[in-house]
């Protein structure tokens, strides 16, 4: 079955859980006035300038996803030249330091981009994913439950993923009983990513290596590459399995 377009666009515009702002609608973030170019103040811009800023984004990130910290920085520079330190500019450069995993940095950056738009999920989910990241999973899941709260009317999807993190950070701190809490039982009209892979993720952190892998499996029946790449990606960061030859995850023979 494939995915249900909701989770198959959330997962589109995801890239190692690193969410940009195209996923926030324009004004509704609580950016400061006068610190954000609006979209409908773009057509004072010179088509040249857009060019070179879609480049410089894409150069960045590209080199960001080779490893190539000091070449994708300069490509944040360089944007930050052309467009200023905005809320864009500070979304940039965490999104390269998180994929050059340099997380303290990045945190930083995304703690810059929180003060201009305080009310950005995107800016929250980051830090949040940085922090986490860090092994400091008291404080990202702490941050990850304000998203949940936050998007649970507007966007289930985005709320549904923080929740997955927030199981995922408990369980590394050893709460079990928090986690499981956050796990409900199964209700066919209302499974989600989220919950597929959180039941998978409890089930290993249980010493059920069998059980876990069983519902990933069940969880790639209904759901696309995409979204299983982006849930797993966690498992990956907690060094609790590793991806095969084809790039499939399955999760190791024992728990830590």
């Amino acid at each position: 079955m494939a995915a249900p377009s909701r989770f198959a666009a959330l997962a589109a515009a995801l890239s190692l859980s690193v969410f940009t702002f195209a996923e926030e609608k324009a004004g509704s973030d609580g950016v400061k006035p006068g610190t954000r170019t609006e979209r409908n103040q773009l057509t004072a811009a010179s088509a040249g300038d857009e060019s070179i800023e879609a480049r410089l984004i894409a150069e960045a990130k590209e080199r960001a996803t080779e490893r190539k910290l000091p070449e994708a920085l300069t490509a944040v520079e360089r944007y930050r030249q052309l467009k200023g330190e905005t809320d864009q500019y500070f979304e940039l450069k965490g999104t390269v330091l998180t994929l050059c995993k340099e997380y303290e940095s990045a945190e930083k950056a995304f703690t810059e981009l929180l003060s201009i738009a305080p009310n950005s999920y995107v800016g929250r989910f980051n830090r949040a994913e940085t922090i986490m990241l860090q092994g400091r999973y008291a404080k990202a899941e702490s941050e990850f439950a304000v998203v949940e709260s936050e998007r649970s009317s507007i966007a289930p999807p985005v709320a549904d993923l923080a929740r997955f993190k927030r199981v995922a950070c408990l369980l590394a701190q050893g709460k079990m009983l928090e986690a499981s809490g956050l796990v409900p039982p199964i209700q066919e009209t209302r499974e989600s990513p989220a919950l597929y892979y959180s039941r998978a993720m409890v089930a290993w952190v249980k010493k059920d290596a069998e059980g876990a892998n069983r519902l990933l499996g069940e969880a790639r029946e209904q759901f696309s590459r995409e979204v299983d790449d982006l849930y797993t990606d966690t498992f990956v960061e907690m060094r609790w399995g590793t991806r095969g030859a084809n790039g499939v995850f399955n999760f190791g023979l024992k728990f830590r």
